[in-house]
This record gives structure tokens, C-alpha cells and sequence, in this order.
């Protein structure tokens, strides 16, 4: 996919997402219950102005919920139960009826080559049913596996990263990358202590945290840094902050890490420097806290941390959104940790992850990436934005072995 359709799909889809998802639930809820009266029922699915009718009401029930708190936020608040429920069960709803609507498309080709062929319209009906109903029941279930999936620990994903003229004594460092956790959004304290007992499990070298530490619920910040305090490596733990972060207050969150998790040194535009032999220097930068753009204030605040390095020792950078980093290699990096996209969160089973909504508007969705000289990997993170659903994207931790290019 092309920069140009990236940005033309943002605009259209991603900055307009209330209307977007409020025409996508209506649609998907109308098509079931259309099916499900024609296919299952065997009956004429009725006038189509009752359909149209019927779409309009829920286009706008949807859209009054989805602006309830402005624009999309009911889907940032969804750590609330009464959210919660109202997103996945729209999502799954969606997720169904597409799998649905593709099925019965080639079913419906396969049934019409059927009817050629002589069988009668029973026959068609046949097929069309029992294609669609697996389908239906496949979907579903794909649902209730990513909403257990998006409970368990996340998964340890082996990352060997060549890094040119990487010095020997840096050669095999080991690096836990981790990113958003989401505390809020389904992470309690229970389920984050069990998460920093399977980060220290490790034994890396050095933590990295790429953001989304937490969700938008500011009740949670001072219980969860009390929690992640416990997180330790034998060079440190470094951090970022998201913009989820941001939304729950990048200052509080900074706060409630110096006092309750000092331990953590939190990056806000600095280098700082861990105790390798030799050296390595760790930089990082704030997300700027937009929906879905890369800022120019964010590319500056990159140029300016580039510019606080001192020797040539190597030098990592932690940044939430993956897309400066273009900007990041030509600014020397050798390697960039990032996060965001979830790897898309949901995925078609089947596809290894690589069918998901996050390539629509990124293409450092996930994995690694090499530009000249320059690294980058991106972690598909640990926790949920919106529903917490992960269908075929289990949750990860990245751990990053550096190597040399010989």
C-alpha cells in the first residue's frame, strides 16, 4: 500500500472514525438480521425501505453513543463495564458479518454455478446456508478466543537485531521490549504483578517501555507504578510515554514513576546512559498525544534529543509511534523501539497478523525494519485499545538481542 492511500485512508476513515464505526455497526447489525432472515429463516427479507429504516435509526443510535463523550471516547473510556459490553459486542457483531458477508459472496457464486449446472433453488439455499452458518460459527469463535487471548501473559518473541559496527562488548546484549500495557483497560494491579514477575523472569539486560503504560483512567496511574516498580534489570529500566498516556496526563504519570517507581527512569526527551561496557546511550521522547498523526512539534523533539548525545557509543531510541523512522535514522539512531499499533489488535486467522486495520495506515505495523544503518522493531505490546479483543495478535514481549553485522 502506497504513503498516498495511508493518508488519504487517515483522512477519510481514521479522522472521521465516529461516523465511520457508527455506519460500520448499523451496516453489520442490518446485514445479520437480514441473513439470519433469509438464510436461516428461508424467508424474503421484506421491503428493503423497512431495511434502509431501520439502518438510519441505527446509524443514529450509534452515533449519539459514540458522541456521548465526544467523538469516539466511548471507545477510550471502555474500561467501564457498560463500555465494555457495548464495544466488543458491537465488534463482534462487525467481525461476524464480515465473515458472513465474504462467505456468502463465493457461496452465493458457487450456488448460482450450482443452479446452471441444473440443482434447484432448494439446493442453492443449501449451500448458501451451510457455507454462511460456518462461517458465522467460525468468526464467533475467533471472538471468544481473542477475548481469552487478550487475558493471558503475553507470549516471549526471540529478536535478533544486526546492528552494524555494533562494538563486541555490546555483542548478545539483551533487551525486554515492552509497550502498551494499557493499565486501566482490562490490566488491574493482580494481572500487572503477574506481568512484572514475567518481565524479570527474563533476566534481560536492559527494560524498555514504549509507551501506553496506562489507559485514559486516572485512578489507576498511582496503584500501577506502585506495581511496576518491581520491574527490574540488571542495567535498568527505561520508559516512554504514550499517547494514551498522555490523554490520562503525561505530568501525573510522570509523577506517580518518580515517587512510587523511581527505579524507572522515564525519558521525557533525554539521553541517558546505562553502564554497558562499552557504553550505550538509551534516548527518548514523549508521544505528542494526537489521534493519528506524527506532529511536526514530535519530529522536533526527536531532532533535539538526536542532538544530546555525546561520543560515539551507540545510541537506541524509545518512541511510542513507530512512523519517525525515517526521521530517526537520519538523525544516526541505531536502533528504535516502538510500539502503538498492536500489531493491529485484530487480524484475520490465517494471515500470521499480516491481515489487519493497523497496515490501512502505517506500514511498521509490527517487526523489524532496516533503513541504511538503522534498526527498527516494533513490538506488537501487551494489552487492548477500545475492546479488549486480540484475534489472531496474541500479546507479546519482544526480547531484542543485539548482534554484530559479522
Amino acid at each position: 500500500m502506497t504513503a498516498p492511500l495511508r493518508r488519504l485512508i487517515r483522512v477519510v476513515v481514521f479522522e472521521n472514525l465516529a461516523t465511520v464505526l457508527a455506519l460500520g455497526f448499523a451496516g453489520s447489525q442490518v446485514f445479520l438480521a437480514m441473513w439470519v432472515w433469509t438464510v436461516v429463516g428461508a424467508q424474503p427479507p421484506g421491503p428493503l425501505t423497512a431495511w434502509g429504516a431501520a439502518m438510519a435509526v441505527l446509524t443514529a443510535i450509534h452515533l449519539a453513543i459514540l458522541h456521548s463523550r465526544g467523538g469516539t471516547q466511548i471507545l477510550a473510556y471502555s474500561f467501564r463495564p457498560s463500555s465494555q459490553v457495548y464495544v466488543v459486542a458491537t465488534f463482534s457483531i462487525a467481525i461476524v458479518a464480515a465473515a458472513v458477508a465474504v462467505t456468502g459472496g463465493a457461496s452465493t457464486a458457487l450456488a448460482a454455478m450450482l443452479g446452471l449446472a441444473g440443482p434447484n433453488h432448494g439446493l442453492a439455499l443449501t449451500v448458501l446456508q451451510a457455507c454462511t452458518g460456518m462461517a458465522a460459527m467460525a468468526a464467533a469463535g475467533s471472538v471468544i478466543d481473542g477475548l481469552a487471548t487478550a487475558k493471558r501473559l503475553p507470549r516471549i518473541r526471540p529478536v535478533r537485531v544486526v546492528i552494524p559496527d555494533l562494538p563486541p562488548g555490546l555483542t548478545g546484549l539483551r533487551i525486554a521490549h515492552v509497550s502498551d500495557i494499557h493499565i486501566g483497560n482490562g490490566y488491574d494491579a493482580e494481572q500487572t504483578a503477574r506481568l512484572v514477575e514475567h518481565i524479570n523472569a527474563l533476566d534481560a539486560d536492559v527494560i524498555a517501555i514504549t509507551g501506553d503504560i496506562f489507559d485514559r483512567e486516572p485512578s489507576v496511574i498511582d496503584p500501577g507504578a506502585k506495581v511496576l516498580a518491581g520491574l527490574h534489570a540488571r542495567y535498568g529500566v527505561f520508559a516512554v510515554l504514550g499517547n494514551h498516556d498522555a490523554y490520562a496526563g503525561k505530568d501525573r504519570v510522570a509523577a506517580a514513576l518518580k515517587t512510587h517507581a523511581p527505579a524507572i527512569h522515564l525519558l521525557r526527551s533525554e539521553v541517558a546512559t546505562a553502564a554497558t561496557n562499552p557504553p550505550i546511550h538509551i534516548a527518548g521522547i514523549d508521544d505528542p498525544g494526537n489521534e493519528w498523526r506524527v506532529t511536526p512539534e514530535g519530529e522536533h523533539e526527536l531532532r533535539a534529543v538526536a542532538e544530546k548525545r555525546q561520543g560515539r557509543h551507540p545510541c537506541i531510541l524509545l518512541v511510542h509511534r513507530p512512523d519517525v523512522f525515517a526521521e530517526a535514522a537520519a538523525a544516526g539512531f541505531s536502533l528504535v523501539l516502538s510500539g502503538h499499533y498492536h500489531g493491529g489488535q485484530l487480524a484475520i486467522p490465517g494471515s500470521r497478523g499480516a491481515a489487519n486495520p493497523a497496515r490501512l495506515i502505517s506500514r511498521y505495523y509490527a517487526g523489524s525494519h532496516a533503513l541504511g544503518a538503522s534498526r527498527l522493531h516494533v513490538t506488537r505490546g501487551i494489552g487492548c485499545a477500545g475492546p479488549r479483543l486480540r484475534i489472531a495478535c496474541p500479546p507479546e514481549i519482544s526480547l531484542v538481542q543485539l548482534v554484530r553485522d559479522d
